[in-house]
């Protein structure tokens, strides 16, 4: 029998590397805050994940867990253009990593990474995307999107 969440567990939402904090619960549906980030899910689609996650994927303790974040403001913030052309394959990974997190929690349906022409960084790419369920399908960029230099992504 599964584990029943609560209102402090530490959770993940599955298929993604984001890691939070539920806040409130109402039946199946669990408010989670995702690093300031407050989201309404079905707690079908949560694993339980351990505190540690939480300092290791920075989340920040002082933001206040009651106060809801506008999802649609920050859909406006979302940067639908990754640039992490000349980036060190750590510092390209996070951003990666944290572009998929933010447009699976935002429903974004696609976006682009610019990748430049270095094969590291477009093999670290494909690699990365092939991690996550939500991601449907990537394919190389469109010409006016960057072309050969950048892969779309499709959630």
């Amino acid at each position: 029998m599964l584990k029943p969440f609560n209102i402090g567990d530490t959770v993940s939402l599955k298929g993604s590397n984001s890691v939070g904090e539920i806040i409130k619960l109402n039946g199946d549906l669990a408010e989670v805050n995702f690093n300031g980030i407050v989201v309404k899910v079905k707690t079908e689609k949560l694993n339980h994940a351990l505190k540690q996650a939480l300092v290791e994927n920075n989340f920040d303790s002082s933001i206040n867990l009651t106060e809801k974040i506008d999802t649609k403001e920050k859909l406006m913030e979302f940067n639908f253009e990754l640039d992490i052309r000349g980036l060190m394959k750590d510092e390209a990974l996070g951003l990666i990593s944290k572009q998929i997190d933010n447009a699976i929690l935002l429903g974004v349906s696609s976006f682009v990474i610019l990748h430049g022409r270095s094969i590291m960084l477009k093999n670290l790419v494909k690699t990365e995307l092939k991690k996550y369920k939500e991601i449907k399908k990537f394919t190389t960029a469109p010409k006016e999107k960057g072309g050969e230099n950048a892969t779309e992504v499709f959630l």
